[in-house]
């Protein structure tokens, strides 16, 4: 059964029901979760920067989502520890195949009001939250994020698009990316979360004060940290892309300066 593909026809999106979409589903084996499909209800395309798919809607009130890491042992691990230890504010994931996962679904409402598609490069809008909401759902997020690293996890994208906010808590979602590193801290994470969730959120009404409040100085420092050492890799990546064309130039130069027949005595 491993390999084998199904066609299937489901209702896309919860609005339209009446709208069904034929796709087809690859499993990889007689225990996977899309082997399931009878109980789907409908499915969501989800659109992120770097991939696209569907998240399946189950009657059990569960979403089951394709994997990215197929046999990945500290993502496998990191999946362990958050299914054991259940850190505050994480979907933790309850079943798992090789190449899909099923978790709880979530009745929360994404920080991002919405996004729009120009020039195939995404623009969020986050102006659905007052500077005291936000504030609020930052120094959440950054404590549900902290809780993964406490257990020697990082989430890997901790972009604002993955925090789902409800009245009294903020979920994180999407598990995609996590895996098992046995730190308990992690620089460049933090430095995504501030560019990627503390700065946008707060763009409109906040500023450094409010950041002050939200972020301690280890984490402004983690930021700094990464920044440097994100820029010398840049550098360093720059060099070796330099220092290989002038070897294939000088190369090419050195062989056309080679009398003819020099290699026929």
């Amino acid at each position: 059964m491993h390999g084998e593909s199904i066609v299937i026809e489901i209702p896309i999106g919860s609005s339209h029901p009446s709208v069904r979409q034929r796709m087809c589903l690859t499993l990889c084996g007689s225990n996977c979760l899309l082997n399931e499909h009878a109980n789907f209800v409908f499915a969501t395309p989800v659109h992120s920067r770097r991939a696209s798919g569907f998240l399946f809607k189950t009657r059990n009130n569960t979403l089951i989502k394709k994997r990215k890491h197929f046999g990945n042992m500290s993502h496998r691990l990191a999946f362990h520890l958050i299914r054991e230890r259940r850190p505050d504010g994480v979907v933790a994931p309850l079943r798992e195949c090789r190449c899909s996962y099923e978790m709880p679904f979530v009745n929360g409402q994404a920080v991002l009001q919405s996004v729009r598609s120009f020039r195939r490069i995404c623009i969020d809008d986050y102006q659905n939250l007052n500077r005291t909401e936000a504030l609020l759902f930052l120094r959440k997020a950054r404590s549900t994020l902290l809780g993964l690293h406490r257990l020697g996890i990082v989430h890997g994208d901790p972009g604002a698009q993955n925090f789902l906010r409800s009245e009294c808590e903020v979920s994180l979602i999407d598990l995609d990316d996590v895996h098992y590193t046995g730190k308990l801290g992690s620089g460049w994470e933090m430095r995504k979360f501030l560019l990627r969730t503390a700065i946008p959120v707060l763009k409109g009404y906040g500023g450094a004060g409010d950041l002050a409040t939200v972020l301690t100085f280890r984490d402004l420092g983690a930021f700094a940290v990464g920044a440097v050492a994100h820029f010398f890799w840049r550098f360093r990546r720059l060099c070796t892309v330099f220092r290989d064309r002038a070897c294939l130039y000088f190369s090419d130069r050195s062989v056309d300066r080679t009398p003819r027949g020099a290699g026929n005595d």
